[in-house]
């Protein structure tokens, strides 16, 4: 695993990821680098993966890469918080996810319950 900073985040954003199981930040060029992803890579980078959460379950893992969520691109940290902070404690998020190696697939993930 890799040394991954914590972004500063909103509080209301943090919260919104976190319910989901997962923290992202921003996919910088060090980071990028560091897990062998193509400078042209854009999304936001798993920093951190919650044990018996729905996106454990699902394989999701730090330093992944989230490129879209329910079909819409996430370049950024706004971008991602955008698709999910408005999905209700119920609904679930399609992510595209891109791991290291270059393998791209489709995970859905649930909110943690309560």
């Amino acid at each position: 695993a890799g040394d991954f900073s914590r972004p500063t985040t909103q509080k209301h954003q943090q919260a919104a990821a976190e319910k989901f199981g997962f923290e992202v930040g921003e996919l910088t060029a060090e980071l990028a680098k560091q897990h062998g992803y193509d400078q042209s890579v854009k999304g936001v980078v798993i920093l951190s993966v919650d044990a018996g959460s729905d996106a454990a379950d699902n394989g999701l893992a730090p330093g992944m890469v989230i490129v879209s969520v329910n079909g819409k691109e996430a370049a950024t940290v706004a971008e991602f918080m955008a698709e999910i902070g408005g999905k209700s404690s119920s609904d679930g998020v399609r992510l595209r996810v891109l791991d290291p190696s270059g393998a791209k697939r489709f995970v859905f993930v649930t909110p943690a319950k309560g």
